[in-house]
């Protein structure tokens, strides 16, 4: 069957003034439509507003309603969710360059804390019973799960699960203190899956935490618990869960952006090749298009592909069926 394709369109290119190193996009304390962030080098996190007008003519103006002080470093980080189940809606959480993790409900800093080095990546996940956790990843390796208000769940370090692969079978490594070391400990992404198998017969499920490091290595969790580990051929940058291709493995896959330039699947914790974007992916996001397809059969997410190049990529099926082009 030949691919369906769609079409991408630029509807508007906003100016920014200042430095800023994340985005996000979230119905922001109990907003009623989606709020752009922005979070900038000055330890600010502005919140922007899009809306339609008409003044002879329609058109998307995208304006800025809010900024929100830290009190701290440069933004490394951001996550919108629900971490305190208020009526304020969902909550805004930040990490800087300082290790410094800040919780905002209702436009007030809820919670504050710290890790041992700069935040590099933040969710909030859940087991199967909803209880959540702020997952905090930090440039050490280090890995910590953080509730607002309450004392660490639990910590671990990646490097103490890295068996066989940290340090010395790293291409280039060397005991000498005065040589360089090439593995990157950093905890480069995160994401939950729903995992599914059968136990002495009886189906079971669990939700584990995958996270990826600097040093090509996927590690599977569970309670803070480590589970499995995985050598992949490249450094990850970005991952997302969605169910990407056929498996009759049942349970949620995860879709990897290499350093390689190729888009890989891990389904059921086999890893294998989705596509090849050609230069290193940083960004992906899972996209439900399942309303403007009218496909039938297997319904598969689509998934949103950007990185060290000029265009937005939206992959189906291992497929290309939509680009645009970016200045």
């Amino acid at each position: 069957r030949a691919p369906w394709y769609m079409k991408l369109t630029l509807l508007k290119e906003l100016q920014i003034s200042y430095q800023f190193n994340t985005i996000k996009i979230g119905r922001l304390f109990g907003s009623s439509s989606n709020k752009l962030l922005l979070g900038s080098v000055d330890g600010k996190i502005h919140v922007y507003a899009a809306s339609y007008v008409m003044n002879g003519q329609s058109g998307l103006q995208i304006i800025e309603e809010d900024a929100l002080e830290t009190k701290g470093e440069s933004i490394q980080a951001m996550a919108v969710d629900d971490m305190v189940s208020s009526s304020s809606g969902l909550d805004l959480v930040t990490g800087d360059a300082a290790g410094n993790v800040v919780v905002f409900s209702n436009h007030q800093i809820l919670s504050r804390d710290v890790v041992v080095s700069p935040v590099t990546c933040l969710s909030l996940e859940r087991d199967l019973g909803g209880r959540p956790a702020l997952i905090v990843g930090d440039r050490s390796g280090t890995l910590s799960a953080l509730s607002p208000l309450e004392r660490p769940q639990w910590k671990v370090r990646l490097a103490d699960n890295c068996v066989g692969s940290f340090p010395h079978s790293i291409p280039g490594y060397s005991p000498s203190l005065s040589a360089p070391y090439p593995y990157d400990p950093s905890v480069r992404c995160v994401a939950s899956l729903v995992y599914e198998e059968v136990i002495d017969g009886t189906p079971s499920r669990s939700r584990l935490l995958a996270v990826a490091d600097g040093g090509r290595h996927l590690y599977f969790y569970s309670a803070g618990q480590h589970l499995h580990t995985l050598t992949l051929p490249c450094a990850i940058n970005a991952m997302v869960p969605g169910i990407f291709i056929p498996s009759s493995k049942g349970g949620t896959q995860l879709a990897l952006g290499g350093d390689n330039g190729i888009i890989y699947i891990v389904d059921g914790l086999v890893l294998s090749e989705y596509a090849r974007a050609g230069f290193p992916v940083t960004t992906l996001c899972p996209l439900n298009l399942a309303s403007l397809t009218q496909q039938s059969g297997p319904i598969y997410d689509h998934l949103l592909c950007a990185g060290h190049f000029n265009v937005l990529n939206i992959y189906h099926n291992s497929n290309v069926i939509s680009s645009l082009s970016t200045p």
